[in-house]
């Protein structure tokens, strides 16, 4: 019974996997960004066998769009 069920889910789920989408040509537009975390780092070897370091941790950002045209093959695109 347990393997009956199995299988029958198993075939059902078949049709439901991931398809490809078909290439659509014309004009896009979208947004990215992202944080990302600095390390200004700063090491004195005036003595050797006692180094300073420092670390001081930063937090950065960055924030861009895009928009371009797909041709279905090339792509122009021009991001900022």
């Amino acid at each position: 019974m347990k393997k009956a069920l199995l299988a029958a889910a198993a075939i059902v789920a078949l049709p439901v996997a991931a398809q490809a989408q078909a290439p659509q040509p014309g004009l896009y537009i979208g947004a990215e960004g992202g944080i990302n975390w600095l390390t200004n780092f700063t090491a004195n070897t005036n003595i050797p066998a006692f180094p300073t370091v420092n670390v001081t941790p930063q937090l950065g950002w960055m924030a861009g769009g895009v928009i371009g045209y797909d041709f279905v093959g090339p792509r122009v695109e021009l991001e900022g």
